[in-house]
């Protein structure tokens, strides 16, 4: 019989022992310690071995939900049951937001608690093994970023995913997180059945299961998580559920692929901050130019970490009456990379659904090329 390892995290002493004293009597429940805030009840779970952290969501110092999101954040795999005396859905998604795996209300009986603790423990423990048993470093986080539409920001995200994907042995997944007008689904020639809308609806008994339910698989090592059906259902999305997502996506794959919207929201903002590269797409054409320098003067103003960011030329034909010289000048950065340009063949491939990259006529082209090119940046 397994004993399940508990660490109760509430600034009320009292309550810490009545806690203690209901457990006492289970024979698969040990309360191994405490903690009186969030803070101790992340250094403690730091330094011991411990299951399921009971964690009061009101504490001072840093509360639940504050400590909840920094200990999801570092390590995936923590189970989480946060408790509260307001029984109200806001506090449960907050609660969900957070990283918590369940949520008790007080006053709680013997069996609801120690039940809720084996529930929270057991469908957590597939998830804490398997991330046990995977030696290899958490996967990284490509974000492709354009401040005008139509710059094919969504059809380099597309073959990059499908040119890493082909790798032996990679997990690759490509999320669409232009929530209003996402066009991956189409490109891809997929029918959504299942969405981001579906991923991340309030008040998921598992965050983490609901999640992994709308990942469409593309190919043995290529997976998708679609935008929203509708405009609409992008307002209930908000930038903690990304920060969620995507933490969780880098223990599951080795490349997480992100195609995002064209402005500065709070969850592209979410995206980007996680990004370990970005790749800021435009064209050779002074409107996109214009615009793109915008957007990068906005990300200066935010003090982004310009060693990340990846200016990348789009429909690059070498007949430019503009020189990449003069655009590099103008933007205050470094061009890292230029896809050249194959309309004619980009169109056919949209019409039908299909990504250049794995036509095998096309592997010989200008624009897989490039793509390679650009795909090695990031090894």
């Amino acid at each position: 019989m397994d004993i399940i390892k508990v660490m109760i995290a509430d600034d009320h002493e009292e309550t810490r022992e009545l806690i203690r004293k209901i457990l006492l009597i289970q024979d698969d429940i040990e309360v191994v310690t405490d903690a009186s805030d969030g803070i101790e009840a992340i250094q403690k779970y730091e330094s011991e071995e411990i299951d399921v952290i009971l964690m009061d969501i009101n504490m001072p110092e840093m509360n639940g939900l504050e400590a909840a999101d920094k200990l999801s954040s570092e390590y995936p795999d923590v189970t989480i049951v946060m408790m509260s005396v307001q029984n109200e859905s806001e506090y449960l998604r907050k609660a969900m937001d957070s990283g918590a795996r369940s949520y008790i209300v007080k006053p709680f009986d013997v069996d609801a608690l120690s039940e809720t603790i084996r529930s929270a423990y057991n469908k957590n423990r597939p998830k804490r093994a398997n991330l046990s048993d995977i030696n290899r470093s958490e996967g990284k986080i490509f974000s492709f970023y354009g401040s005008k539409g139509g710059v094919g920001k969504s059809v380099l995200a597309m073959n990059g995913s499908v040119i890493l994907s082909s790798r032996t042995g990679v997990r690759t997944i490509l999320v669409d997180l232009d929530l209003q007008f996402g066009d991956v689904g189409m490109l891809m020639n997929i029918k959504p059945r299942v969405t981001l809308n579906d991923a991340l609806q309030p008040g998921a008994e598992d965050i983490y299961e609901q999640i992994e339910s709308a990942i469409m698989k593309q190919s043995d090592q290529l997976d998708v998580l679609l935008a929203p059906k509708r405009p609409d259902q992008a307002e209930g999305i908000e930038a903690s559920d990304i920060k969620t997502l995507l933490n969780w996506l880098k223990t599951k794959y080795d490349y997480v692929m992100v195609d995002l919207g064209t402005n500065y929201s709070e969850v592209t903002l979410s995206a980007l901050d996680l990004s370990d590269e970005i790749f800021f797409v435009s064209t050779p054409d002074m409107l996109s130019i214009k615009n793109t320098r915008l957007g990068l003067d906005v990300m200066r103003s935010l003090d982004y970490d310009f060693d990340k960011v990846n200016l990348v030329l789009n429909r690059w034909t070498g007949k430019e009456k503009i020189k990449d010289a003069d655009i590099s000048r103008a933007l205050g950065v470094e061009i890292s990379a230029k896809v050249s340009d194959e309309r004619k063949h980009m169109l056919e491939m949209i019409n039908r659904g299909d990504p250049i990259a794995a036509e095998k006529r096309m592997k010989g082209s200008k624009f897989m090329k490039d793509m390679l090119k650009l795909m090695r940046k990031i090894d």
